[in-house]
């Protein structure tokens, strides 16, 4: 005789089934350590918050064995208005262990800038109302915060414009995500570099003049806005006056602990950049003089008459 069929069950009978799978699922992956559904229920209290906790998944293409990374003490401004950007920016930062505040416009970035003071400043440009040159400007005004642009415009004219608007550093789209955790990290630790030393805290001649204690620098009697290379670049040059310095020596003295992320061309790149803010024909430079063969000499203003 046949083994008897079991008698099929009612519709809900089959949802109780179904609701006991599921149980039973959640209760597993709750012993394995996976997030479960409670955790992940979102509240009256977390709706909507920017700044709510969050269980951060591993970013994709991140190895899969270890814990994240430590967290640290420092604060990321991240201004799109692509909210996928800004989800990714998100990951990938607070997979490495910043703490990252996100704006969509740039007049919300700057209430946030002014409210929470964060260390550095990811900013798109294509912003709507006000663009990100303008936005980097009014930072740059009461702060010396790393900037980074995070945009995409590649093109040479727009990576110009927005280094000598206040920006430290250019990341094209599609980036990377650890290309962009490593140039967070280096501008950082750049902005935390010693001061290059000098016999005294104002440098004055007939065209330039620092302020070494406020990082201000005026040329020709006007404030010129300066990036944290420019500025190293500058006082390397004003502190050797009349000296050859070879590119080699300019990586060691100006990118320092990072030179292993800069090169030659960096050196020519920012010499360029510093030219077009200080000297009066970038094309025909009187200041900062190339030594062909050699590399570059600051030539002390002299007096006419």
């Amino acid at each position: 005789m046949g083994a008897t069929r079991p008698r099929p069950r009612s519709r809900a009978g089959r949802a109780r089934a179904g609701r006991a799978r599921v149980a039973i699922l959640f209760s597993e992956n709750a012993r394995a350590g996976r997030v479960s559904r409670a955790e992940t229920r979102p509240t009256s209290e977390t709706k909507g918050a920017d700044t709510a906790p969050k269980v951060l998944k591993r970013p994709p293409g991140e190895p899969t064995g270890g814990d994240k990374l430590p967290v640290n003490d420092k604060t990321v401004l991240a201004v799109d208005d692509d909210p996928e950007v800004l989800d990714i920016v998100r990951a990938r930062l607070e997979y490495g262990g910043y703490r990252v505040l996100t704006a969509d416009t740039a007049e919300t970035g700057l209430a946030v800038f002014y409210r929470d003071r964060p260390d550095l400043a990811l900013l798109d440009i294509s912003l709507p109302g006000m663009d990100g040159y303008e936005l980097a400007s009014r930072i740059r005004e009461v702060s010396q915060i790393p900037i980074i642009f995070l945009t995409a415009r590649g093109a040479e004219d727009d990576r110009v414009r927005g280094l000598t608007s206040g920006a430290d550093d250019y990341v094209v789209k599609p980036f990377g995500g650890k290309e962009l955790v490593a140039r967070v990290d280096a501008a950082l630790r750049r902005a935390g570099m010693p001061a290059i030393e000098t016999e005294s805290d104002v440098y004055s001649d007939e065209v330039v003049s620092i302020d070494h204690r406020a990082h201000l620098v005026t040329v020709r009697g006007q404030a010129v806005d300066l990036t944290a290379y420019e500025y190293r670049l500058l006082s390397v040059f004003v502190g050797h006056p009349g000296q050859v310095l070879g590119q080699e020596q300019l990586l060691d003295l100006v990118w320092g602990a990072d030179a292993v992320e800069a090169s030659i061309d960096s050196v020519r790149l920012y010499v360029g950049y510093l030219r077009r803010k200080i000297e009066e024909d970038p094309r025909e430079p009187e200041l900062i003089e190339t030594v062909r063969g050699f590399g570059y000499r600051y030539v002390t203003p002299v007096k006419n008459g």
